[in-house]
């Protein structure tokens, strides 16, 4: 979703907005460890893309993802959500919380 030049994948983006439980926007469905689901697996998706961005807008090779897109949130996506909480300037909680949503779709 972020890469350097602060562009925003729309395709993660419509799945994350498309997952969303009851018409929900993001910042309103927050993930934490113990949870599965789509909006689980868009998030994975949503963290590699930030991790692995680079200056082009490139993702990188997808047989080296940062994290497993499994739809499990269990303690690899919490501690990859710590990176890209670390890297969006956030606090580290792990959890994907309204402060976590807003910074990564605000990188527009």
């Amino acid at each position: 979703l972020l890469v350097s030049g602060g562009k925003i994948c729309l395709e993660v983006l419509v799945d994350v907005l498309s997952v969303a439980p009851g018409g929900d926007v993001p910042g309103q469905v927050v993930l934490t460890s113990g949870m599965s689901g789509p909006e689980v697996e868009a998030w994975q998706t949503v963290c590699n893309e930030v991790l692995l961005g680079d200056q082009h807008g490139d993702f990188g090779d997808p047989d080296e993802l940062v994290l497993v897109v499994d739809g499990d949130f269990g303690e690899d996506t919490k501690q990859t959500t710590m990176a890209v909480q670390f890297v969006l300037g956030l606090d580290t909680s792990g959890d994907v919380d309204q402060d976590t949503w807003h910074a990564v779709l605000a990188t527009n």
